[in-house]
């Protein structure tokens, strides 16, 4: 789906950032220390899925960080 969506918007000549972890499944939402992931995730796919979430927490930090710069 996001890379559909990635690529409806190239289409439309906007910008878009796509991070893909093929391995990770789908909880890429914390930074990378979420308990969850020690809760439910087997031990192989623990250290994948936190290397995801901080990945993809510091690029929504670094999104803001651009999106929010005064001018």
């Amino acid at each position: 789906m996001s890379q559909n969506m990635a690529e409806r918007r190239a289409e439309a000549g906007l910008e878009t950032e796509l991070l893909v972890f093929p391995d990770a499944g789908h909880a890429l939402i914390g930074d990378g220390q979420n308990p969850i992931v020690l809760l439910y995730e087997g031990d192989e796919a623990r250290p994948i899925l936190g290397k995801a979430q901080s990945k993809t927490w510091q690029t929504t930090l670094d999104f803001f960080d651009k999106a929010l710069k005064a001018e």
